[in-house]
């Protein structure tokens, strides 16, 4: 069995992949009718969705305070 890591990032999630106007997003229909095709032929798919899950790639004054005394 295959398995398929997509990491996706875009504003509107990749909830945004319908043609609905101003709440739409071609990288998110490609991630979409990706998965659909990995699915249709039998692999596992996960999506990554960073802005729906609050990803924040910078490190904040806190984050340091807190890494430097191991919390």
């Amino acid at each position: 069995m295959k398995n398929v890591c997509i990491v996706f990032d875009h504003p509107y999630t990749v909830d945004a992949c319908h043609n609905e106007p101003h709440n739409r997003s071609f990288s998110a229909a490609l991630v979409t009718e990706a998965q659909k095709s990995y699915e249709k032929a039998g692999v596992t798919v996960d999506v990554i969705d960073l802005h729906k899950d609050g990803f924040d790639p910078v490190m904040h004054k806190e984050d340091l305070i807190a890494w430097r005394k191991k919390r």
